[in-house]
């Protein structure tokens, strides 16, 4: 071991005896150092991650000889290094994941094992996560235990837990949460900050340094999420992904995120064959990391199992990852499982209101689902956010006339037409509503007048033209 190694060996504890808050997407944890009790039920709080009475959360702040960036890739492996010879001094199982990962608020060392359940019942074992990350000469580790039989019912929420954890020094409890802090990091708004971080670190890193790198490909990465969550970019959206991400594979071909920004540029160019050599090479650097995870989701869309397994693998580290909800639910509905679709848009739709093309898919499953009622106040609430857009308009006049509701479809097919006059569905399906449910012979005459100067070859025109002779029309 180096030098420098041997060093970071000495550092020395120093617990602290003080309060501490963690607050996340809908929990807040509050615990003091010598009782981790969290509060109780009439305290509000809306979110316990205890299931035992034996202590479940534990912070340790140590002081270090020197300070130690993360985001050095030399630091960051000798640091690994030393936390793994200090973890073989404390247990003996195997370690299930060890990884440098990138949190909101900022670079921690994450290792997770199993160890025998602190219960003490036999047979049974606790999993045990500990995030290490440094702020200046401050080592902060924040350890959670949970028994392996509860997993599959805390684990989304271990997740947040995890991810919300941040140091005192480096971001007050009593601090404001900001975007990257919250369920909203993956939305639309979330992404635009971090692109217009990303370029200002662009503009000020040096060139050809690993900052540099980073920043390019962080940039890459979320112009292609962004691009994404509004139904592609346009062309010189794409341009600036593609070029943001050979940029940071030139400087730095063999980091994870340069990978990622390769496969994002690739995604968008629909060069699949690119897309998943980047993603195996993102995986080999490490084979857990969640954002690689869902990007195999999005290549795997040919193969519902297979992108609704990886777009899992994603969601236990970051369970408000709208877009990877919205991925898992397209694998369902193409699996015929419309239960699991609905929730899983349910869910994404909760994380982020605003993201249109997770509510759309809603609404179609809900229809598909024969939830009338459910589908027309979705294609209700997408109309109203986007009153120019012909087809929320037509949906919802089809759901509204299906959950029975013939007012509101008549006006949506009123609304449809006037959108795009051309629209001969809608012509069509006006007629037969003002025949068939509201008498009015007249007003179906117009529609289908219409709905023959537009279509004239429809196989329903001969039909149409035999009723208008019919009534003297």
């Amino acid at each position: 071991m180096s030098a420098l190694a041997i060093a970071f060996v000495g550092l020395f504890l120093a617990v602290q005896e003080k309060s501490l808050t963690h607050r996340g997407p809908g929990f807040t944890l509050a615990y003091p150092e010598k009782n981790s009790k969290l509060q109780p039920p009439s305290a509000g709080v809306p979110f316990q991650l205890e299931y035992r009475k034996n202590n479940m959360v534990r912070l340790e702040i140590e002081r270090l000889t020197q300070p130690i960036d993360l985001e050095d890739q030399t630091f960051a492996s000798i640091f690994m290094e030393v936390q793994l010879e200090r973890l073989a001094e404390r247990v003996s199982q195997p370690l299930t994941s060890k990884t440098v990962r990138r949190y909101p608020w900022g670079t921690g060392v994450e290792l997770v094992y199993f160890v025998p359940a602190r219960s003490g019942k036999k047979n049974e074992r606790d999993q045990v996560t500990e995030v290490v990350t440094t702020v200046e000469e401050t080592l902060y580790r924040f350890t959670t235990w949970i028994p392996e039989k509860d997993l599959p019912k805390v684990g989304p929420a271990l997740g947040q837990v995890v991810a919300s954890f941040s140091p005192e020094r480096a971001a007050p409890a009593a601090a404001a949460p900001t975007t990257a802090s919250t369920g909203t990091r993956f939305s639309l708004a979330g992404v635009d900050a971090k692109i217009r971080e990303h370029r200002r670190q662009i503009d000020s890193a040096a060139p050809l340094s690993p900052a540099l790198a980073h920043a390019q490909a962080g940039l890459a990465e979320s112009l292609g999420l962004r691009a994404y969550l509004t139904e592609g970019g346009s062309p010189a959206e794409v341009n600036e992904i593609s070029r943001a991400a050979q940029d940071a594979v030139r400087i730095a071909p063999n980091e994870i995120d340069s990978q990622r920004a390769r496969a994002w540029a690739a995604y968008h160019r629909d060069q699949m064959v690119e897309m998943e050599q980047a993603i195996q090479q993102a995986l080999l650097v490490d084979s857990k990391d969640a954002e690689t995870h869902f990007l195999h989701a999005l290549w795997y869309g040919f193969n519902p199992a297979r992108s609704e397994a990886m777009a899992r693998v994603a969601l236990e580290a970051y369970p408000d990852l709208a877009p990877a909800h919205y991925v898992k639910a397209l694998a369902d509905r193409r699996a015929g499982d419309l239960v699991e679709a609905r929730q899983a848009l349910e869910q994404a739709v909760r994380i982020d209101p605003t993201f249109t093309r997770a509510r759309t898919e809603l609404a179609e499953v809900l229809e598909e689902a024969e939830d009338f009622p459910a589908a027309a106040a979705a294609y209700r609430a997408l109309s109203r956010s986007s009153p120019g857009d012909v087809s929320f308009h037509f949906r919802l006049a089809v759901a509204a006339r299906k959950a029975g509701l013939i007012d509101e479809a008549i006006s949506e097919y009123q609304a449809a037409v006037r959108l795009d006059p051309a629209l001969s569905e809608a012509h069509y399906n006006l007629a037969v509503l003002y025949l068939r449910e509201k008498q009015a012979p007249d007003l179906a005459a117009q529609s289908f007048k219409r709905f023959l100067e537009l279509d004239p070859e429809s196989e329903r025109a001969e039909s149409v033209r035999k009723w208008l002779r019919e009534n003297g029309y």
